[in-house]
């Protein structure tokens, strides 16, 4: 990795990339005095008076200023009890000094995001070549790999006060310290190669002596990305992605190293294995489309992950587009109105029927008194023209009675009777 740390230094390499620029020019006058190094030396030598400013005012007035940043939350004690270790006491510096005129610095790059993103990584540099650790030193040795939670607080307010200034808090620069050397150095690699890459394809022509030397930067960068593939990306069957990364690395196909060595012609000696494969394990949809592919289905509408997403903001959609409807339109008053009608009817139907019903058990019973009536009725009647029949039969059967026999005294007094009645006329 010394090719791609020394890749501006040395004129064998191809140091005439855009990165490349951007870096001299904030490497240039360095050393010389300018109007900040008061406060630069206060905030990073710990001299907290100076010129009548006063360091901790200004760390205090970060906390309330409109120019917060989502740093770590320092406060004064904490910068009070740090202290930064010497060898990083001039870097501090430079990077305090830089940031201060980096809108004048860079002036040449309208984006402030690029902007910062350059100073960002140039400033992480000055740290680790000072440091003097070597790239390849084993991952066990993070106390020598990184800086210690006392230089972060020290630098981080650096950071913060300068983006509190009058004259940078309406451009502000903000970034972190924390990570290794070895990660800064890999993601600052990778930065730069995204920044590079459109000025490398421009100089895709046939029979380019310069194309070699590209190609063996290009060819080293093929590595590192590799390895930040799947850490950086998330990609989609049809081409679609996500950056997890987006400060330094870009998951676009089109920016892929091992296609811009083919694009340049290289040699084979450059040229490595394009790692499709992983690309293809990386899409977290591939397994679902594939098998919905082997059921002869094709499209996107034969995507169970598609159709599930789009099945959910459709029902949703339907439910705001009827809830806006009823809410802030007539016809939501307006089925409210036959809403209350129809629970009225309903009301009305159940208080109709439940007076049916009483009414009916009324006259159920009123027929049943009246057929028990009847039936008791009946019976006295029966027994009353029994006993009328029964009477008559009785009268019938006295008047037919035969007479009774006489006796001989009254047949001879009757036989008398007629004689002398028959004697003796009147």
């Amino acid at each position: 990795m010394n090719y791609l740390e020394n890749l501006c230094d040395n004129n064998e390499y191809p140091n005439d990339l855009p990165s490349c620029e951007q870096y001299k020019e904030l490497n240039d006058g360095l050393n010389s005095n300018t109007d900040n190094d008061n406060y630069c030396n206060g905030i990073c030598c710990k001299d907290y008076s100076y010129n009548g400013e006063n360091v901790n005012k200004l760390c205090k007035k970060d906390v309330t200023n409109t120019c917060r940043v989502n740093f770590y939350d320092i406060d004064t004690k904490e910068i009070h009890n740090a202290t930064l270790t010497d060898k990083y006491k001039e870097p501090c510096k430079k990077i305090c000094k830089k940031l201060i005129k980096l809108s004048t610095i860079l002036d040449d790059v309208n984006n402030i995001r690029d902007r910062c993103s350059y100073y960002n990584y140039w400033a992480l540099e000055q740290l680790w070549k000072t440091s003097g650790t070597n790239f390849d030193s084993s991952p066990n040795s993070n106390e020598k790999n990184s800086l210690t939670y006392s230089d972060i607080v020290i630098l981080q307010a650096v950071i913060r006060g300068i983006n509190c200034k009058d004259n940078v808090k309406d451009k502000p620069c903000c970034f972190y310290f924390d990570g290794t050397f070895n990660e800064w150095k890999k993601e600052k690699y990778m930065h730069d190669y995204f920044k590079n890459v459109d000025h490398l394809r421009s100089k895709h022509k046939v029979g380019n002596t310069e194309n070699e030397k590209y190609c063996e930067y290009v060819s080293k960068i093929a590595s590192l990305y590799k390895d930040y593939l799947s850490e950086c990306c998330t990609y989609f069957f049809f081409g679609y992605y996500w950056d997890h990364c987006p400060n330094f690395f870009k998951c676009n196909s089109d920016l892929n190293p091992y296609k811009l060595l083919k694009e340049l012609n290289c040699s084979d000696k450059w040229l490595t294995e394009y790692p499709e494969s992983l690309l293809q394990s990386l899409a977290i949809d591939r397994d679902v489309i594939l098998r919905s592919r082997i059921k002869g289905c094709r499209g996107l509408a034969c995507d169970p992950f598609y159709m599930t997403v789009l099945f959910g903001f459709s029902v949703l959609g339907i439910l705001l587009l009827f809830f806006f409807f009823y809410k802030f339109t007539p016809l939501g008053s307006k089925a409210n109105r036959k809403e209350r009608m129809k629970r009225e009817m309903n009301h009305h139907f159940e208080e109709k029927a439940m007076n049916h019903h009483f009414e009916e058990k009324s006259m159920n019973r009123h027929f049943e008194e009246k057929e028990k009536n009847r039936h008791v009725g009946g019976k006295e009647k029966n027994r009353h023209v029994g006993g009328k029949e029964k009477n008559r039969h009785l009268e019938e059967k006295e008047r037919y009675k035969p007479p009774p026999k006489k006796s001989p005294q009254s047949q001879a007094s009757t036989s008398k009777k007629r004689i002398k009645i028959a004697y003796h006329p009147t």
